[in-house]
């Protein structure tokens, strides 16, 4: 019998970004209900392809998550600071073939017009001017 040997894990970093009212965290399971329900909402989906099903709100929060791994930046899930609730998701994201990084946000249709977009794309534009491994934008 071959003897196995375990080497060292490979642990992916997603650094949490605290702004006035929201958290910008690493993804959960139990953010896959919520989102579906975002992604749902056809006024929501006017402006992107969300996926619409559980089953593809998981492979794409697990996409998401590997996407900080392959490239050290990704989108965060957005919680609510004082009720703990999911409002979203704001980050950055570069699809490959894509001519650069997008800043992209998501807000649950009924935070809307409250400024949690602008605040959540400061605090990913303040992300991105930090030193990381992003490339310089074009």
């Amino acid at each position: 019998m071959t003897a196995l040997r375990f080497g060292k894990s490979t642990t992916i970093t997603i650094p949490t970004v605290i702004t006035r009212r929201l958290l910008l965290r690493c993804w959960q399971a139990r953010d896959v209900a919520p989102y579906t329900a975002i992604a749902a909402d056809p006024e929501m989906s006017r402006y992107t392809g969300s996926p619409r099903t559980e089953n593809a709100v998981w492979d794409m929060e697990a996409a998401l998550t590997g996407h900080w791994h392959l490239r050290g930046f990704g989108m965060w899930a957005l919680e609510d600071r004082t009720s703990g609730k999911f409002v979203g998701r704001a980050g950055l994201y570069e699809e490959p073939g894509w001519p650069g990084i997008e800043a992209a946000w998501t807000i649950r249709r009924d935070r809307w017009n409250q400024g949690l977009a602008t605040e959540a794309g400061h605090a990913v534009l303040t992300y991105r001017s930090r030193p990381c491994r992003l490339p310089d934008p074009p």
